[in-house]
């Protein structure tokens, strides 16, 4: 029986359930994630991730699962809106999240940045740091955080303290001095660093000159909350 219904075309969510209930009900694990694995790669190949997450899951596929939530971070990036995927995230759920790491992070990120644009700085920087020391944030997306976390050091509040700013500091070092160094510091945030000097290739700052703004923002902020 796992062998006719998995040939059957998938080609509406009433048979989709109709053919997971049936495998399941005959004890049919293998044929079961097979199902939910081919519906997954139809709703990611029309741009559905919400849907894609989910079959993924249930076929038990944390890897692709991460590499969802990373292809959303990369749009972040390339975009410089994160909001678009916040229907995504709340329909996960918070237990659905644990399913993935790359998922936890991609929730906890979008709120980072909700209480950003709410200027929220102190729950932000809660969150940033969190994200930060419990390392739930892959490397390869530390130094965006870094540079998203300038506006928390350079506000009129004091919102971060000396020990949170010097974990910041150490996460700095540790991927520039990385034998993984220019992998690391591949990507960086859309929001931030936007240069208004037009001679500068695609407007974007160059890397070394980003780095010593977050390391004299770093080193200023902890200065002040040493005062």
């Amino acid at each position: 029986i796992a062998a006719y219904l998995v040939r059957q075309p998938l080609d509406s969510e009433r048979r989709i359930r109709k053919i997971l209930a049936l495998l399941q009900r005959y004890g049919q694990p293998e044929a079961y994630a097979l199902v939910c694995r081919s519906v997954a790669r139809q709703r990611l190949d029309r741009g559905l991730y919400g849907p894609a997450i989910a079959y993924y899951m249930r076929a038990n596929e944390p890897r692709r699962v991460a590499h969802i939530a990373d292809e959303l971070l990369l749009n972040y990036i390339r975009t410089g809106d994160l909001g678009q995927y916040t229907p995504i995230i709340d329909n996960l759920g918070p237990q659905n999240q644990l399913f993935s790491d790359h998922l936890q992070f991609l929730s906890q990120y979008r709120d980072f940045h909700e209480h950003s644009q709410r200027k929220e700085w102190v729950k932000a920087g809660q969150v940033l740091v969190g994200l930060l020391t419990t390392q739930v944030a892959p490397k390869k997306f530390w130094f965006i955080m870094l540079v998203d976390a300038i506006p928390l050091l350079e506000g009129d509040e004091l919102v971060l303290n000396s020990q949170d700013t010097s974990e910041l500091m150490r996460c700095l070092e540790e991927i520039t001095s990385s034998h993984l160094n220019q992998q690391y510091l591949q990507l960086t945030s859309p929001l931030w660093l936007k240069s208004k000097d037009k001679s500068i290739a695609n407007g974007r700052i160059p890397i070394d000159q980003q780095l010593e703004i977050v390391r004299m923002t770093l080193v200023r902020n902890l200065a002040r909350s040493l005062l």
